[in-house]
């Protein structure tokens, strides 16, 4: 008697590779999601850091600008008292010059000492939080202001300051009495002022460096009116 085979029972189809698949898909959906959404929230907070960090540039420069200013003016009328000032020592020792040379020295004993306000930038190297802002030209112009401009403009002031301390000052301690008299158009420079040679020398001398160093001041100026105009356009 043949015996009859029964067939077994049917095989399932096999949906488990696919099953695996989709869970993998499903995870790196997942991760990817959860990066981006990670990713916007540090791009917000380093937006949010940048404009924080642009404000207080804004704010710094412009007291930098409002100091340069003024300390402009101030060197450049010193300037123009030891051009003043010259020019009397080559004349006659007329009343007019010998008050000249007076209020030259007047102006030229006062001190001028650029402080930048850098310590938002100190601050934003020292962090490395300067890679923060996305404005490269932004970049570039305050580390070449903060690291060469004002660096180029502190050492003309120190040049002039050191020549005032040095020379200008004993010379005026030596020579001068501040007690107001009246100018008498008949005194003579050199009985007053005592040697010329070494006095018309000297004023020669800051008039050169004082030239230089009001033109430091206009490019320190210009470079941070230029700053303040990219910063007014990040921060619209």
């Amino acid at each position: 008697m043949f015996s009859k085979r029964l067939p077994g029972p049917a095989m399932k189809p096999r949906h488990w590779f696919w099953e695996m698949v989709l869970e993998i898909v499903i995870i790196i959906i997942g991760v990817l999601v959860s990066i981006w959404i990670s990713n916007l929230f540090q791009q917000g907070q380093d937006r949010r850091k940048e404009n924080f960090y642009l404000q207080k540039i804004e704010y710094d420069l412009q007291r930098d600008l409002s100091q340069l200013s003024s300390e402009r003016q101030q060197r450049a009328g010193q300037l123009q008292a030891a051009k003043e000032m010259t020019a009397a020592l080559q004349a006659a020792g007329s009343g007019e010059n010998i008050t000249k040379v007076i209020q030259g020295f007047q102006q030229l004993l006062v001190a001028v000492r650029f402080r930048p306000s850098d310590a938002t930038f100190i601050s934003l190297k020292s962090t490395g939080d300067l890679e923060l802002l996305r404005n490269d030209s932004l970049v570039t112009g305050l580390i070449e202001l903060y690291s060469n401009s004002f660096e180029s403009l502190e050492l003309n002031n120190e040049d002039v300051n050191t020549f005032r301390n040095n020379f200008i000052l004993p010379y005026a301690v030596q020579h001068l009495d501040f007690r107001v008299r009246v100018i008498d158009a008949s005194v003579r420079l050199e009985e007053d002022f005592g040697p010329m040679n070494q006095l018309y020398n000297q004023a020669l001398y800051e008039s050169i460096s004082l030239e230089s160093t009001v033109d430091a001041y206009d490019q320190s100026i210009a470079a941070v009116e230029e700053l303040l105009g990219m910063l007014g356009r990040e921060l619209r």
